[in-house]
């Protein structure tokens, strides 16, 4: 299961009020941004190769047994504090060794970027990349499809069991209170309780999983994080806490339909072999412990 929003009685009341206008609960898709949600990685119309071990028979991975169909691009989403930067090392490694193009690491910055640009040079640029990797990579297949009509596109990531996830970015940021993961304007990790910390950081993989550009524009003047920014618009448009609930486990229904392979930090030498299956890059080969 996906970690949903801490339980926030007060939001459901500002809502439905005493005597105030009553405040209809919301479907998953009423939360998503409308007019938006086909840049949603849970789109309808969302472009991505569904899940490997489900359909490695499929036509979507043809291009495992034959050389003449298209490799798809792959994009990681990098969920922090979940043994990502580990995997983009690894990315980077691949990408030099087999001569394949990786981008620099999407943060909420350059997504913003890459999405207002005027014009198709911007995706034109980010279709030469055969790996995309960031934290704010969501729904990146669906918009370079959309812009450039581009070569078939697969997710991968890797998660971590929430409570460790939490107290490792815990201990982080009283040390690094500057990386976006942190958001130390809003709450400095050195400064409040773990309880504290927990509802700040509550939601997190949500926001980033349900990424929409038009959610994260605050993010361009410097103020929050984008992932904060979609956490507040996802709160703005609900009735409290039973609706953002519901979105948490449909989005976690949905995940076997998006993603080629989640792998597992508490295993990554199976995880590497998943996405060697998944993707047909070489994972394991260049870094697997066994062969470093």
């Amino acid at each position: 299961k996906l970690p949903s929003y801490r339980r926030d009685s007060s939001h459901a009341k500002s809502k439905r009020g005493n005597g105030a206008e009553q405040c209809a609960p919301k479907s998953p898709h009423e939360l998503l941004q409308p007019g938006s949600q086909r840049l949603s990685l849970f789109s309808d119309t969302a472009v991505a190769l569904p899940n490997y071990f489900l359909n490695m028979n499929g036509k979507e991975y043809g291009f495992l047994k034959s050389d003449s169909s298209p490799r798809p691009r792959v994009v990681f989403i990098h969920h922090n504090k979940a043994g990502g930067s580990s995997v983009k090392s690894c990315l980077r490694t691949i990408s030099a060794k087999e001569g394949l193009g990786m981008s620099k690491a999407m943060t909420g910055n350059w997504r913003q970027r890459f999405h207002y640009a005027t014009g198709s040079k911007s995706a034109t640029n980010l279709a030469k990349y055969d790996i995309i990797a960031g934290g704010y990579t969501a729904g990146i297949c669906n918009e370079m499809q959309l812009q450039t009509k581009s070569r078939p596109c697969q997710y991968f990531t890797m998660l971590r069991h929430p409570l460790d996830r939490l107290i490792s970015s815990f201990l982080y940021c009283q040390q690094k209170s500057g990386d976006q993961l942190c958001d130390s304007r809003t709450v400095n990790a050195s400064g409040v309780s773990f309880a504290e910390w927990a509802d700040h950081q509550s939601g997190f993989l949500l926001a980033q999983l349900v990424y929409i550009p038009e959610d994260c524009k605050a993010d361009r003047s410097g103020k929050h994080p984008c992932w904060y920014q979609m956490k507040q618009a996802l709160k703005r448009r609900s009735c409290g806490f039973e609706d953002l609930a519901k979105l948490s486990l449909w989005v976690g229904e949905k995940l076997q339909h998006k993603f080629s392979a989640i792998g597992m930090i508490k295993d990554m030498e199976l995880s590497m072999k998943m996405w060697d299956r998944a993707t047909g890059l070489p994972f394991t080969k260049y870094c697997s412990g066994e062969n470093r």
